[in-house]
Parts: C-alpha cells; sequence; structure tokens
C-alpha cells in the first residue's frame, strides 16, 4: 500500500493514478482480515480478544476521521499528493516494524480446501455496482428516469440470484447459516 501510494503520488496521468489508487485501495482492504487474524491469534483469551476487537474497531473509526481532516488540509495547504505521500511515510515504517515485532503465527492446515465461488462472487459484484450506480445516479438523475428504475430492478433481480446461488452451492461466499448465528444481528 505505502509504494502504491508513492506511485499514486508522482502519476502524471489520470489513467495512471486510477490504475494506482485502486491497487491501493485492494491494498488496504487486505489490511483489514490479517489484521483482524494477527488479533485474534495472538490474544486467545475471550476477554482480551473482545477488548481488542474493540479497541481495533474504534481506531478504525478514529484513524477515518482523522484521515478526513488530515488530508483535507494537506491538500488544501500544500498539494494532493502529499496526502499520499503521507500515506506512504506512515505504512512502509509500520509494516516493516511489524515483520520484527509481530510474531510468527502458526500455518493451520486443515484437511478440507475451500474453493473460490467465482458464480457468487460475480453475481454479488454486479449486484452492488449497479445498485450503487442507480442509488448515486438517482439523486442526480430523476428518480423515475426508465435508466434509474431499470437499473435498480436488476440489482435487486441479482441480490435475490446471489441469495439463491450461495443456498445451492457446496462452499458459497456467503454461508447461509450465516444469517441463523445467535451473534449476527448483534
Amino acid at each position: 500500500m505505502g509504494v502504491f501510494s508513492i506511485l499514486c503520488a508522482v502519476s502524471v496521468e489520470p489513467i495512471m493514478f486510477l490504475v494506482f489508487r485502486a491497487v491501493c485501495g485492494l491494498c488496504a482492504a487486505m489490511t483489514v482480515p490479517s489484521a483482524m487474524s494477527i488479533l485474534v491469534q495472538t490474544f486467545p483469551d475471550p476477554k482480551e480478544k473482545s477488548d481488542i476487537l474493540g479497541i481495533f474497531g474504534a481506531s478504525g473509526a478514529v484513524g477515518n476521521s482523522a484521515g478526513l481532516v488530515i488530508g483535507g488540509v494537506l491538500a488544501s495547504r500544500a498539494s494532493w499528493r502529499w496526502v499520499y505521500y503521507l500515506i506512504a511515510i506512515c505504512v512502509i515504517p509500520f509494516s516493516l516494524s511489524a515483520l520484527i515485532i509481530v510474531p510468527r503465527q502458526p500455518q493451520v492446515t486443515s484437511d478440507r480446501k475451500r474453493s473460490l465461488d467465482p458464480l457468487g462472487i460475480s453475481i454479488l459484484t454486479a449486484a452492488l455496482i449497479l445498485f450503487t450506480y442507480a442509488i448515486s445516479d438517482g439523486s442526480t438523475e430523476r428518480w423515475v428516469s426508465p435508466q434509474i428504475i431499470t437499473t435498480l430492478v436488476i440489482s435487486i433481480v441479482l441480490f435475490v440470484a446471489f441469495f439463491v446461488t450461495e443456498h445451492h452451492i457446496k462452499d458459497p461466499a456467503l454461508p447461509t447459516n450465516t444469517w441463523s448465528n445467535k451473534n449476527f444481528a448483534p
């Protein structure tokens, strides 16, 4: 993420920036599951685990809020490029220090190999993209325009198709027992 943040900052063409920003976003998205895995394995005691996950969640909220303010100040006082330089300045040293500080986690091997659910993921991705498009353009276009209504209806049909597909697939991306888990609502 730090390297791609630097590449975002030095981009000279819009397409370069968009590609590097997309990869930077993917890298950022990959940090959350790995961080949660490290926390869960490092703190096996249920009390410690709940405390540390609460702190992790609160830190994310504070970080997002502070990031908006700091990014706004940097963009207005220096340059938008410095937003990405600052990300790199923070991420790269922390990543390198994590290699030393974070204890190695034992590899958990399972006899059962999970497979990827490309059909379910594709349907859900299309549904989310169309739904987001309909909601975001619905506020600027007329909500009753055929384009918005069609996009919204197709996205809802795809959401239904996703849940039907997930019910019939061996290794679903979203297992159906998720909804019956007693901890799901909270």
